[in-house]
């Protein structure tokens, strides 16, 4: 069976193990490198945030969250923005609103082809698809 764990690494999990007696865990080991900046609690709140209105940046994000961001800095939460929680750089679009005007001719044209029963307005949809001849 593949786990995708090494056979080493199991065995001398199962020796720490038996080593320690069966009422205790072996103790996670320390791990390497910088620890991150930022909990996942934190993240979390972040995330939220960013998909609730995808149009902030991240210094909008920093400046909204003093008591949580107040120590990182900007370039951080644009790693943390990008790397760990997958937002890429660019905002979304602002999707322009209709006019009046568009609203009225949309109920107009509504109004004029509302009687029309399902068949008619099959060919009608599928003759401006494809074209008449």
């Amino acid at each position: 069976m593949n786990t995708g764990v090494a056979l080493g690494v199991v065995q001398n999990l199962v020796k720490r193990f038996r080593d320690l007696g069966e009422d205790e865990l072996p103790a996670p080991l320390p791990k390497s490198g910088r620890p991150k900046l930022l909990s996942p609690r934190t993240l979390k709140v972040i995330s939220r945030q960013v998909q609730s209105n995808p149009s902030l940046t991240a210094r909008e994000v920093k400046e909204r969250n003093p008591r949580l961001l107040s120590h990182i800095s900007l370039r951080c939460v644009q790693q943390a923005l990008h790397d760990d929680l997958d937002f890429k750089s660019f905002r979304a679009c602002r999707k322009p609103l209709l006019t009046k005007r568009q609203k009225e001719n949309r109920v107009k044209f509504c109004k004029k082809y509302e009687l029309w029963d399902l068949e008619t307005r099959r060919i009608m949809v599928a003759g401006n698809m494809f074209g008449t001849r």
